[in-house]
């Protein structure tokens, strides 16, 4: 078995917001721990490329998800703060799911 992670998938939202934020590197951390997963297992990502979203996203979103531009009701349905780790965090987590899903097609579940 093959995970996709990265510790980038954890960011700075600050401390009062609801969204568990933390709980990806605690359950990374946990599984290594008790054995359920080994270092060699985990493949890390790189961020996804730009075209890449630009197949699911229109583009004037895109540049302004990047550059920090969104509208106050787009940050609203984003539901978190924009900043740059942020977006790193994005781009990681969909090249992650891209992965995970590749290494699950060629080795199995």
């Amino acid at each position: 078995m093959f995970v996709a992670y990265h510790p980038d998938y954890v960011v700075d939202i600050g401390a009062g917001h609801r969204f568990p934020m933390r709980k990806y590197g605690f359950v990374y951390d946990q599984l290594i721990a008790e054995g359920t997963l080994c270092a060699e297992q985990v493949v890390a990502p790189e961020p996804v490329e730009v075209e890449s979203l630009l197949l699911v996203h229109h583009r004037d979103y895109v540049e302004r998800f990047l550059g920090g531009d969104m509208t106050p009701r787009e940050m609203r349905v984003l539901g978190l703060p924009w900043s740059a780790a942020l977006v790193r965090r994005a781009r990681l987590a969909v090249q992650g799911t891209l992965l995970a899903s590749r290494l699950a097609m060629r080795h199995g579940l």
